[in-house]
């Protein structure tokens, strides 16, 4: 059994910030969206047929920062915060769920 001080410290690690910053911001996107549509369901009761959709946005849109945050090695130099390199992880994380059934793995991304 490996003790305290027999860690390894040059495993890659996720940035435990940035993907705390983004799911705040998604969460947060998701509420206010909610929130608005729930304000037009008073003019227009169809406009309940969103909410599946903001949902499903939201699980689409929460992929690639579970995979960030599982698989941190695959994405060296790439920060979650910078709306170009979230674009770059979830590029690769949609394409292997793509091309694998919907199953992430780490020798996939």
């Amino acid at each position: 059994m490996a003790g305290v001080l027999d860690v390894d410290r040059t495993k890659v690690k996720a940035d435990v910030k940035g993907v705390a910053v983004v799911m705040l911001a998604l969460c947060l996107c998701t509420y206010f969206l909610g929130t608005c549509v729930n304000g037009l369901m008073h003019a227009n009761h169809m406009c309940v047929v969103l909410f599946p959709v903001l949902g499903a946005g939201f699980l689409l849109a929460l992929m690639p920062v579970a995979a960030y945050a599982s698989y941190p090695a695959d994405f060296p130099g790439l920060n979650l915060v910078n709306p170009a390199h979230f674009l770059r992880v979830a590029v690769r994380t949609w394409g292997s769920m793509i091309q694998n059934d919907l199953k992430v793995k780490s020798k996939d991304l």
